[in-house]
């Protein structure tokens, strides 16, 4: 989006925390505040943005929840929900930092205008932060639908793919799980995992490989682990599966649903939180499974395997809304609209 703004004529800048000096990106400035630990960074950084914004280098300024506390406050300032510790803690049952919660309370009470990259990821954090009737405006992350897009002649029979982090909260392996029903009514399908390894669970150091160990032989076999991708990569092999496939416990919009739709692929995702809200009406794109259950997902897969021609029109409907809601040409507009209502007034 920050580059996007870029091409549309806006001056974009980035603010971090490093010693580097300051850099660009595609027309947009990096600027570098060099760290200062846990205490003096945040209130440099919080006095710098501050001073910018009163002096006309900036009109807005805008933080995930996380870094929230180093806004200054009042106009000028938004905060964008991509899931906060709250949020997290509500939904996964993650243990509490009181030091965070305390953090995002300050930094998202002080701002002055709040969005949230789903419904569902903005009305849990109005009810969890208790944040009464205060407006939220519903801004989805942008995808580039260019990029993403459909590649008829790629797509592969029986193909499954799953992209993003190899994690418990991702369901990949109540995913992997279910492949071995599938293969009881179609013997020849595969899975293709895209994403990065991380640690497991009861201290196993991958994740991976302990999915694999859970595994039986045959099913092992059609189970391709390819590691991380570039996004490029990660588009080209969503554009070849049958189904894309994305059972996650928990997200808090899903952009990898919203990708395989512009890629012209049926999806079968969560039917937890904004799983529902990005897919659309069960059936129309794809199908909405129990992300703990690998019996549910495989009976969702094997609808769409088994109906290869409604499985193209789900893929057709699914390019179609992808385009409407989250391409970044249809974001930009909502977006801008939204800082100039929150801007800068002296």
């Amino acid at each position: 989006m920050a580059r996007r703004l870029a091409n549309g004529g806006h001056e974009v800048s980035v603010y971090t925390w490093s010693d580097r000096p300051a850099d660009e990106d595609r027309g947009v400035r990096i600027v570098a505040t060099p760290r200062r630990g846990m205490i003096r960074g945040p209130f440099e950084m919080r006095r710098r943005l501050a001073r910018d914004l009163s002096a006309g280098a900036l009109d807005i300024v805008e933080a995930p929840e996380s870094s929230a506390h180093v806004l200054p406050g009042g106009f000028g300032t938004v905060v964008r929900m991509h899931g906060s510790h709250h949020f997290w803690c509500k939904t996964l049952d993650q243990r509490v930092k009181p030091m965070r919660i305390v953090l995002e309370q300050v930094g998202i009470r002080s701002a002055h205008g709040l969005c949230a990259v789903s419904r569902f990821a903005a009305e849990l954090t109005r009810d969890v932060m208790r944040l009464g009737r205060r407006d939220i405006d519903v801004l989805y992350n942008p995808i580039d639908t260019e990029m993403f897009q459909p590649r008829p002649e790629s797509v592969v029979r029986n193909r499954i793919v799953f992209a993003g982090s190899i994690t418990e909260k991702k369901g990949v392996r109540e995913l992997c799980q279910s492949l071995s029903r599938v293969r009881r009514v179609i013997p020849d399908a595969e899975l293709h995992i895209a994403g990065r390894d991380q640690p497991g669970t009861r201290g196993h150091p991958s994740f991976r490989k302990q999915i694999l160990e859970s595994l039986d032989g045959p099913t092992r076999e059609r189970v391709r682990f390819l590691g991380p991708l570039p996004l490029e990569d990660t588009a080209a092999l969503m554009a070849t599966a049958a189904v894309c496939a994305f059972p996650s416990y928990m997200e808090t919009m899903g952009m990898v649903i919203a990708e395989a739709m512009a890629c012209g692929r049926p999806v079968v995702t969560t039917v937890r939180g904004p799983g529902p809200e990005v897919l659309g009406a069960e059936g129309g794109c794809g199908y909405l499974a129990e992300p703990t259950s690998p019996e549910d997902i495989a009976d969702k897969m094997v609808r769409v395997l088994s109906e290869p021609e409604k499985a193209e029109e789900m893929g057709r409907r699914g390019r179609r809304r992808a385009e409407e809601l989250f391409s970044a040409k249809g974001c930009l507009a909502r977006n801008v609209e939204f800082y100039e209502r929150h801007a800068y007034r002296a």
